[in-house]
């Protein structure tokens, strides 16, 4: 039992190391990507204004028509690069949200087997002692059954969490 507790509490911190990573690419890819396109925008800005301020033929027209045409690609490829960072913002929080509830269900297991564990080894030495009555025997294997459903319940929480997790980050 200890063997596959460690087992899934190594699993998921591999999972988590590799989530890290890959949002944290994605985020330094679009904010660079951000940055270019806004020193692109403000080179060709600089560049119009330039032309105009000469005394403009149809050579500079035309190229003044060229720039306008440039910077509204790079201000749509700036709003592209915008919602990509959202997005992979967003990715990230959800991964890093998937990862904390995946810890808490893998506390709570470990605390409700805890829990059962402990009841178990009371039951037991009161039962070798000789000093549970039939009502008594009754009443302490109900708890028990009580406490290994809400241990199966959390177990059920913890696949749910994990799946989840997994469904976030297929890589891993």
């Amino acid at each position: 039992m200890r063997m596959k507790l460690m087992l899934a509490v190594l699993i998921m911190a591999t999972q988590f190391s590799f989530g890290q990573e890959i949002a944290k690419e994605t985020t330094t890819n679009a904010e660079t990507h951000i940055k270019e396109t806004q020193d692109e925008l403000k080179r060709i800005k600089e560049e119009k204004e330039r032309i105009e301020k000469e005394k403009l033929d149809n050579e500079k027209a035309l190229a003044l028509k060229e720039a306008e045409k440039q910077r509204k690609i790079a201000e749509k490829e700036q709003k592209r690069l915008a919602k990509e960072l959202k997005k992979a913002e967003k990715a990230h929080a959800n991964l890093e949200k998937a990862q904390k509830n995946v810890h808490k269900a893998t506390d709570r297991v470990q605390s409700s087997q805890k829990d059962l564990d402990k009841q178990n080894e009371k039951y037991r030495n009161l039962k070798d002692r000789n000093k549970l009555t039939d009502e008594d025997d009754i009443k302490w294997k109900k708890k028990l059954l009580k406490l290994a459903n809400k241990n199966k319940e959390r177990k059920i929480e913890l696949q749910e969490a994990q799946l989840a997790l997994k469904n976030l980050n297929p890589n891993s």
